[in-house]
C-alpha cells in the first residue's frame, strides 16, 4: 500500500485533475501508485543531436508514429537538432492529447525552412499553449512570416 494514498485517498481523477492543473510530473514520484497514474503527463527532456532519435522513440514508443497517449504537457530544451530534429518535431502534430508544447530551440541555426515546418504544429488539434523560444537563429522575413501562421493559438482570447 503506498503512503500518500492512505494519507491522502483521493480518486485517478483527481489526481490527473491537480497535475495537469500544476504541469509538473512531481506528484507521480510520490508513490508507486501516483506514478502508474500520472506517468508521461507532463514531461520534459534535454534533446542534442546525439538523442534526438531516442527522444522521438520515447515519446512514439516502437517507432509507432503515435505519441503516449496521455502526454498533456512537453518540453522540449534542444541543442544543436538540426534541420532532421525540426523535421522529428512536427510528429507532435499528431497528439490528441497534448495541450502545452515548450520549445526552447534557441542557437540551433534554424532558418526559414525549419520556421515553416515549425509552422505545421499549428494543426495540432488539442493544443492549448505553445512557447517556442528561437533568438540566435537565422529565421530571417521569411521565417517570421511562417511563424505568422501559428496565430491562431490567440484564439479565444478576448
Amino acid at each position: 500500500q503506498c503512503t500518500a494514498m492512505a494519507m491522502v485517498p483521493l480518486p485517478d481523477e483527481v489526481w490527473r485533475h491537480i497535475c495537469d492543473i500544476l504541469q509538473t510530473p512531481l506528484l507521480s514520484h510520490v508513490c508507486c501508485h501516483l506514478w502508474r497514474v500520472l506517468q508521461h503527463r507532463h514531461v520534459q527532456y534535454f534533446v542534442t543531436a546525439a538523442n534526438w532519435q531516442q527522444v522521438a522513440c520515447t515519446l512514439a514508443p516502437q517507432g509507432s508514429g503515435v505519441l503516449i497517449p496521455v502526454l498533456h504537457t512537453l518540453v522540449l530544451r534542444c541543442t544543436d537538432i538540426g534541420s532532421a530534429g525540426v523535421q522529428a518535431l512536427t510528429a507532435l502534430h499528431h497528439s490528441t492529447s497534448l495541450q502545452s508544447l515548450t520549445l526552447e530551440l534557441e542557437s540551433n541555426d534554424l532558418g526559414p525552412d525549419e520556421a515553416w515546418v515549425l509552422a505545421t504544429l499549428r494543426g495540432t488539434v488539442s493544443l492549448r499553449g505553445l512557447h517556442m523560444y528561437l533568438w540566435g537563429n537565422h529565421l530571417g522575413v521569411e521565417g517570421a512570416k511562417a511563424l505568422a501562421t501559428l496565430g491562431w493559438c490567440r484564439r479565444g482570447s478576448g
